[in-house]
């Protein structure tokens, strides 16, 4: 419920901006209203969920009237985060926004205010494994090598694979899944049951549904640029970025390019959080487009 919550006060936040030029100021609330939850979900630790709500915001803040220069500038402590790992990649990075800084069209209090954001980010980067549990840091691991531990951290990835390779093109058949039913593929209703309909329904199957998702999430996208209310507009957006985030995460780290976060298939993983928070953006949806064509 806490992602519905947050995409409506977004939304509200930036129907206030429609048509209007936006400024690093004008963003501080939607900012602090977005580190706190993600700090206390990274916390629990749920790094899946935190991820979802930065994707979320990155992508709600893209579709205001913010030149693309503008946009990079404010999310280059993001940027500075990922950089910070490595420190010659860190100090190349801030020369450049430097640089960027110095020829950008913005304020200086903005950009003062940016570069101490890409400095203490960037400089935090290195101690935030300090902060990843073990099983984490072994995820991290095994996607970047899955062979590095086959009986252990990277034994999800693997079977995946596995599973969905052996679908072929037509697929086993329902419910003839070998790797399912032998038990080598954890959780096959919630995380990996992509890989099920992979070895079930081969590829065929599998394209037929994110032919469906992509269906669906253009539906989304079109009601969001038709819709004449901002506040409307912005909360069709936000949930077009909450379900796309969910699909691209969910099959990445089933096929291996992306790490094992723990993130549920909208519609079709099993769990009644998952599906309560869902229906409830549909009948969001289908609000807003009842009101368009009415």
């Amino acid at each position: 419920m806490t992602k519905v919550i947050y995409i409506i006060f977004l939304a509200k936040i930036f129907s206030e901006l429609h048509h209007r030029d936006v400024y690093l100021p004008q963003l501080i609330i939607p900012i602090l209203f977005t580190v706190l939850p993600v700090l206390l979900i990274f916390v629990e630790p749920d790094i899946g969920t935190a991820v979802i709500f930065i994707i979320i915001f990155l992508g709600m803040i893209g579709t205001l009237r913010i030149p693309l220069p503008r946009y990079f500038l404010y999310i280059s402590p993001l940027l500075s985060l990922l950089c910070g790992f490595n420190l010659i990649s860190w100090i190349i990075f801030m020369l450049l926004l430097i640089a960027a800084l110095l020829f950008a069209n913005i304020k200086f209090r903005d950009g003062l205010l940016l570069f101490l954001l890409n400095v203490l980010l960037g400089s935090l980067a290195p101690k935030l494994p300090l902060l990843l549990k073990p099983y984490q840091k072994d995820r991290l691991m095994s996607f970047l090598n899955p062979s590095w531990d086959p009986t252990g951290a990277g034994w999800h990835i693997l079977q995946s694979k596995i599973s969905i390779g052996s679908g072929g093109f037509f697929g086993k058949g329902y419910l003839n899944g070998i790797i399912k039913n032998l038990g080598f593929l954890p959780q096959t209703r919630t995380d990996f049951i992509f890989a099920v309909l992979g070895e079930e329904f081969g590829f065929l199957g599998t394209l037929i549904l994110i032919l469906l998702f992509v269906y669906f999430l253009a539906k989304i996208l079109i009601l969001a640029q038709s819709a004449k209310d901002p506040f409307k507009k912005y909360l069709a957006y936000g949930i077009l970025f909450y379900f796309s985030s969910q699909i691209i995460v969910n099959i990445g780290m089933t096929v291996g390019l992306l790490p094992v976060v723990g993130l549920p298939l909208p519609f079709i993983s099993y769990g009644g959080t998952s599906m309560l928070v869902s229906t409830i953006f549909i009948g969001l949806i289908f609000s807003i487009r009842k009101r368009l064509y009415a």
